[in-house]
């Protein structure tokens, strides 16, 4: 039986220096153009986000973001809300754009602090004693 390689000569298909070529291509280790797979790593979750109980201990935050006016009652809420891009609300502002008292992430005014902190829409969320945010 005669081997492909004697078959492709016979047939035309294939020159005896293209073989021989061949052969002494297979003998010699050629270099590879290929880059290195490279090991992908392991995904790490994305570090846990930061607490917001550091964010006003130097001073109050008096200033409401969204009204542009100063007012005793101004808390962090960290919400969802994508019609406001402010976070450091006071009580109307809150009120107004629907944001639930769960979302509020500090007590650092004086009504809250003393218990006096009332929402008008939905429940008031309720602090440890003694802490100054959550």
């Amino acid at each position: 039986m005669p081997s492909l390689k004697e078959a492709l000569l016979k047939a035309g298909l294939v020159t005896a220096e293209k073989l021989k070529k061949a052969e002494e291509a297979k003998r010699k280790p050629q270099a590879s153009f290929r880059k290195p797979v490279q090991q992908k790593k392991p995904s790490t979750p994305p570090p846990p986000p930061k607490p917001v109980e550091k964010v006003h201990e130097h001073h109050l935050r008096t200033f409401c973001e969204h009204c542009k006016k100063s007012s005793p009652d101004v808390e962090y809420y960290q919400h969802t809300n994508k019609s406001l891009k402010h976070y450091w609300l006071c009580v109307k502002c809150a009120d107004e754009h629907s944001i639930s008292d769960h979302c509020r992430q500090t007590h650092q005014s004086g009504q809250a602090q003393m218990g006096l902190f009332r929402r008008e829409y939905g429940a008031t969320k309720v602090f440890q004693p003694g802490s100054h945010s959550s």
